[in-house]
């Protein structure tokens, strides 16, 4: 019962919360506004990211046992919280971002012992063990990676809480699985918040998330899945670690293609743009609601594959997980040159492409 606790106490707060914190960010003009790389054409309050934190806190701290491993995720949980509600009130270079994110990392790692170790059998001859000298730093660099993949992917009314609503409870089975009983009860906090979170932030969506929300919800998710596959202070039975990677497939492989494509034009990797997998959607001719609810299938049906191959070794998990990417980026390539090609505005006509570019206030 415990977790059902813990996600109905979440829920309710974050459903309480964000009526208040609607008002509030309008009246004190704390709003996204409309810009040219930018989907919505209307300014919404961007502090959605304060509901889900305080939902999510205030149902650990209430029902969740205070282990080390907990204690770590609340530290560089509020600490990258933190950084992130400055972002959404006053604005941070990306220099002083990526500080707060390390910080936040290291201080999960110090604190909660939270430290990739064991990659898994990743080339067909056994597990590939990380001495610490590499293990800390690498974890270090997973959680910022986690962190930016989902904050580079909010593009969207309610694109990232779909995802890691999907993500989270994919985990949540795995963790049920193999009796991890942390990941169950943290999970279970984090979804109960992003679950009434998303009732104002679906389209037409009435608040963001924000910095905030979106940087607590990779930090979250990273830890979750350390703990999953390394199992910090504990000893239940283990989840593949190439298993998290394809549950999170769509904003990991977005963020590397986005920021691989930004380094070879020789650009700053975080300067924004719209080359990711959404504002491709948008170009083939999909409406906001369709792209969303695509992205969400596709991150759907990674789950199911991580899920199906539980038992595969990891280099053969990894492998389809990389050919299937590849040929999904080759396909969406494509069709994005044949779209380019056609005088007529492309797959759905001209007057289909003009009226998403215009698209409803939302």
């Amino acid at each position: 019962m415990k977790p059902f606790v813990i996600f109905l106490t979440a829920f309710i707060v974050v459903l309480a919360m964000i009526p208040f914190l609607v008002r509030w960010g309008l009246e004190k003009d704390i709003v996204d506004s409309p810009e040219e790389r930018k989907i919505h054409r209307v300014a919404k309050p961007r502090l959605g990211g304060i509901a889900i934190c305080m939902g999510l806190l205030f149902s650990i701290l209430c029902f969740c046992q205070v282990t080390p491993a907990v204690r770590g995720i609340l530290a560089g949980g509020l600490l990258l919280f933190w950084a992130g509600v400055m972002d959404d009130l006053k604005g941070l270079s990306a220099r002083q971002k990526l500080t707060g994110q390390v910080l936040s990392a290291a201080v999960a790692v110090a604190v909660g012992g939270l430290t990739i170790s064991n990659l898994g059998n990743l080339f067909g001859f056994g597990d590939l063990i990380l001495p610490p000298w590499i293990g800390v730093p690498f974890t270090i660099f997973a959680i910022v990676g986690m962190i930016n993949a989902i904050n580079l992917f909010d593009g969207l009314d309610g694109l990232a809480a779909g995802v890691s609503i999907i993500a989270l409870s994919i985990f949540i089975v795995f963790a049920l699985f193999t009796g991890n009983r942390l990941v169950v009860t943290l999970g279970a906090g984090l979804l109960g918040a992003l679950l009434a979170f998303l009732k104002y932030n679906f389209y037409p969506a009435r608040i963001f998330m924000g910095d905030a929300g979106s940087m607590l919800c990779g930090f979250c998710l990273a830890c979750l899945a350390i703990v999953l596959t390394q199992a910090p202070n504990s000893s239940p039975d283990l989840v593949s670690p190439a298993l998290p990677v394809l549950v999170l497939g769509l904003p990991i492989m977005d963020t590397l293609w986005v920021m691989g494509r930004r380094l070879g034009y020789g650009r700053n990797p975080f300067a924004p743009d719209k080359t990711h997998l959404h504002h491709r959607l948008l170009q083939l001719g999909f409406s906001h609601l369709a792209v969303v609810l695509t992205i969400w299938a596709g991150t759907l049906g990674w789950g199911f594959l991580a899920v199906l191959l539980r038992h595969s070794p990891e280099y053969f998990a990894l492998g389809l997980f990389l050919v299937l990417s590849l040929v999904r980026y080759a396909l969406l390539k494509g069709l994005l040159k044949g779209l380019r090609g056609r005088p007529q505005g492309g797959l759905v006509g001209r007057a289909g492409l003009s009226g998403i570019v215009r698209g409803r206030p939302n």
